[in-house]
Order: structure tokens, then sequence, then C-alpha cells
């Protein structure tokens, strides 16, 4: 099978068309790179985005976004989203990047939820972000949790398992495919 073809779930193509995506708030730092409605019949365009923030409200996939740069998220920016919470209510930005120090690996950056974000709405992101992967070709997408309100039993919920417990912090992966 050649690169970027595959099966995408189904799932993932719930938007087949971005409604309203002009009248909608483009995540930040996210100008000239999209939007796409989804993973299915875009692979061409998400295999040369190395960096992109996957759009999901109301438990329906709004568009995926290329950035030119990966989101860098710090301490006081999670510390001030945590206590703000100026998204709308059922809203999710899922930040992910594929590094270059990390060939076949997914990094996730940033998950940004409104205050009453749906669990729905968080695993269609997420479904989104599978469909990405598969379409990359990654072994695993990694993440580093700074949330105390994410457990690891919710992680687990959405096919992530505890990874470098050596290191501070909680880290996690979802394995896709064996290294080989």
């Amino acid at each position: 099978m050649a690169k970027g073809q595959g099966n995408v779930a189904s799932t993932v193509n719930r938007s087949a068309s971005i409604q309203g995506m002009n009248s909608r708030k483009r995540p930040w730092g996210c100008w000239g790179l999209g939007p796409i409605a989804g993973v299915e019949g875009h692979q061409a365009e998400l295999l040369k985005w190395r960096n992109g923030v996957i759009q999901a409200e109301d438990s329906q996939l709004r568009g995926v976004w290329g950035r030119w740069w990966p989101y860098q998220a710090n301490l006081m920016e999670t510390w001030l989203l945590q206590r703000i919470r100026w998204l709308p209510q059922d809203h999710c930005w899922v930040h992910y990047s594929f590094p270059r120090s990390s060939p076949g690996f997914l990094s996730l950056r940033f998950i940004h939820a409104g205050k009453r974000t749906r669990l729905s709405t968080i695993g269609i992101a997420l479904e989104t972000l599978d469909g990405i992967a598969q379409i990359h070709r990654a072994y695993a997408t990694v993440c580093s949790v700074s949330n105390t309100r994410i457990s690891e039993s919710l992680m687990k919920r959405f096919g992530f398992e505890r990874h470098a417990k050596q290191l501070p912090g909680l880290h996690f992966i979802k394995r896709y495919r064996a290294v080989l």
C-alpha cells in the first residue's frame, strides 16, 4: 500500500463539508493553510503539513487547519487557559506536530477545550488525529499531560497508555503499528 493511502475510519469524515467555516473563528496561528473539511479525500494536502490544528465543535469535526510552525504552549499559558476558558462551550482545538527530530511519531502538542466540552467532541478530534497519523503512517502518538484533571483512566479511554515512567510528569503513547 502506498504512503498516504489506506482506510480511514468513516467516523472521521462525519462532516463532509465545512458549513459556515469562513464565519467561524480561525484557530490561533493558522494563517494561509487550510481549512479542509476532513481527512478523507485530502491525503495529499495533509501529507504536506507537518503541523496543524483540528477543530471540533458540538461533537462534529469543523475542519483541519495547517500551521507554519508547531504550537508551543508554556506553563503560564496553560495555567491561564485553565482559569479563563474563553472558547465556546462545546469546542475543542487539538494541536499536533510531526517533529523532525522524531520521524514516524506524531506529537499531540496541546488540547484546548471549552468549559463544557463533551467527551464526544474531544473523541471526534482524536479520531481525526488518528486518521492523520494513519495517512502519515506514524508509529505512535505521544503526549505529555500537565493538567491534573486528566487521569490515566481517561487517557486509556482514548487508547493511550502510560509511557516513560522514569521521566517527571505524565507521559502517554498511543501505538498504531510496530516499529521495524
